[in-house]
């Protein structure tokens, strides 16, 4: 499992492909603590924060991002496809989509300002 970084420090690329293969449980705990960041408004995340984030950005191979970009939206895709409509019977019922499946699909999408 990945330890919390410290203040200033980054998380690399590395690190979030090992756990991603790890087991179950020590990626719904690394899952947790990623998607716990998204309960944060996109309008609180501070200019510091945006330009750390830039940077380790810009500091990636396209191979690294785009590893990262495939398993984020697949663990955002596996989320919602846990709430589609199920049929209970005669019945269909429909899941309403989390608020926390819909803050991290606008934390996804907020990467690729147009």
């Amino acid at each position: 499992m990945i330890a919390k970084p410290a203040a200033g420090q980054a998380i690399s690329i590395q690190d979030i492909s090992e756990a991603v293969y790890k087991t179950s449980a020590d990626f719904l705990t690394y899952q947790s603590y990623i998607f716990s960041f998204s309960q944060v408004p996109l309008s609180h995340i501070s200019e510091a924060v945006y330009k750390t984030s830039a940077d380790w950005i810009n500091h990636r191979s396209p191979e690294a991002l785009s590893f990262f970009l495939l398993w984020s939206l697949d663990s955002i895709l596996a989320d919602l496809g846990s709430q589609q409509t199920v049929t209970k019977g005669s019945k269909k019922v429909v899941q309403q989509v989390t608020s926390k499946s819909q803050e991290t699909l606008k934390a996804f999408v907020s990467l690729f300002p147009i």
